[in-house]
């Protein structure tokens, strides 16, 4: 039976439960709902900073670089207009006109404020002016060393290692200002028939030169300050890369030598030598250079490399399978050494081992040549498809790729598609006429040696 008074006892008790419990679940709600709103909140305020942090960045080196370019081109209007004030000065009566006196004032005003900002100026314009201030040739000297201080340059060896690699030294002003001030040295060394920079004076215009790929000038330069001073390391060793870069390797050799004599315990010296000789097929002096670096730093890994390359070149292939693995040990990730490593371990005909060489030079780079040499390893063990497949891989990245489709050719031979086979040889014909001479002797094409179409493709 239905008991109305405890249903309303017991309702009473229940109703403010619910209440409760439904207020509670409200609060959590709306708070969950506001925590969630914040987060997101934060979350694209810190994404707003970043952006907005990034686009100050930009802005700032922006007008950096363009506050840079305006200045040089206003200091070259100001010089322009006082040539035309002054011109005028000359040509019209001593005594001058207002708004020529006002004009001057104004260019003096704005000079005054350059000079300031670039002290360098104030110095250019002393050098410009030398004639009629009698600077002597010494005091000339001092005022070019006091412009590269000011504008913080100083006598660097340049370093090809240091980077892609190798950081610029000069940037916009700098640049600018050495530009300027070695015009003026010309002009003021001609006509006074002597030198006026000091050796670190000439190597910085030397390395501003070698900056703009202009090594013979860079050359002249360095050559300069050794003959000021024969002792100035820096200046030979710049002479040497300057040397190399206009392929004068046997006069480049000879200032690493100089240079060696005075530094004999730098080892990328010691290394650059061993390339030079290398270059001048000296292999054997090349791999004395190479074990003098190596003495010096077993750790570094180019000369490891670079004395393997040189012991494959004598046909020394267990020796440079030793040091190519000495640098992988070092450096595991340089694709360079595993395609390396493959190529040598193919001289040493070990195919198999090859190929893995050449999958992990792939790997870390894959390249034409890597793919390439992937199919000759591939042809060796007799796997022909996937050979087919690892030039095609080569060809995809160079068309022009005389070897890769030279060697597709072969593969089709040995299967007997004809087709293809005079297809592709024609093509790298097309682009290597040497072809045609290798594919007569070659063996791999002993199933067309009489064939009339093959005989009129190789002629």
């Amino acid at each position: 039976m239905f008991d109305i008074k405890m249903f309303i006892e017991n309702w009473l008790i229940v109703i403010p439960a619910i209440l409760s419990i439904s207020i509670i679940i409200i609060i959590y709600i709306l708070y969950r709902k506001n925590k969630t709103g914040l987060a997101e909140e934060e979350t694209n305020y810190r994404e707003k900073f970043k952006r907005d942090i990034q686009a100050l960045r930009e802005q700032i080196k922006h007008n950096e670089k363009e506050f840079q370019e305006k200045i040089m081109l206003q200091l070259k209007d100001i010089n322009e207009q006082i040539k035309v004030l002054e011109n005028e000065w000359k040509e019209k009566s001593l005594q001058p006109e207002p708004q020529e006196i006002e004009n001057k004032t104004m260019s003096e005003k704005l000079n005054n404020n350059l000079y300031v900002l670039f002290p360098q100026l104030k110095l250019l314009e002393r050098l410009e002016n030398y004639r009629q201030i009698s600077l002597s040739a010494e005091e000339i000297r001092s005022t070019i060393s006091e412009i590269l201080e000011k504008t913080q340059i100083s006598a660097e060896k340049i370093d090809l290692y240091a980077g892609d690699d190798r950081k610029r030294k000069f940037g916009f002003f700098e640049k600018n200002i050495c530009t300027i001030l070695s015009h003026y040295i010309q002009d003021i060394e001609k006509e006074l028939n002597t030198n006026v920079g000091d050796e670190s004076i000439y190597v910085i215009l030397g390395n501003l030169q070698f900056e703009n790929n202009d090594f013979l000038r860079a050359k002249d330069y360095y050559q300069k300050a050794l003959k000021i001073n024969p002792l100035f390391t820096f200046a030979w060793n710049n002479l040497g890369f300057s040397l190399i870069r206009i392929g004068n390797n046997v006069e480049a050799l000879g200032a690493f030598k100089k240079y060696l004599e005075l530094e004999p315990q730098d080892v990328r010296v010691w290394h650059t030598e061993g390339i030079v000789l290398s270059r001048l097929e000296r292999y054997e002096e090349a791999l004395i250079a190479f074990d003098k670096a190596l003495e010096l730093n077993p750790h570094d890994v180019r000369t490891w490399h670079s004395s393997g390359v040189v012991l494959g070149q004598l046909g020394r292939y267990e020796e440079a399978l030793k040091a190519y693995d000495n640098a992988i040990e070092l450096e595991p990730d340089y694709p360079e050494l595993w395609h390396n490593k493959g190529f040598t371990l193919i001289q040493l005909g070990l195919p198999e081992k090859a190929l893995k060489a050449y999958e992990r030079a792939i790997k870390l780079k894959p390249t034409p040549d890597a793919w390439y040499n992937k199919g000759l390893a591939l042809g060796r063990l007799g796997r022909y498809e996937d050979a087919l497949t690892a030039f095609e891989m080569a060809l995809n990245m160079k068309p022009d790729f005389p070897e890769a489709l030279y060697n597709k050719a072969c593969l089709y031979s040995l299967k007997g598609d004809k087709t293809n086979a005079l297809l592709y040889l024609s093509k790298a014909i097309k682009i290597n006429p040497e072809c045609k001479n290798m594919a007569k002797e070659d063996g791999e094409f002993r199933n067309l040696i009489e064939d009339e179409d093959f005989k009129k493709i190789v002629g």
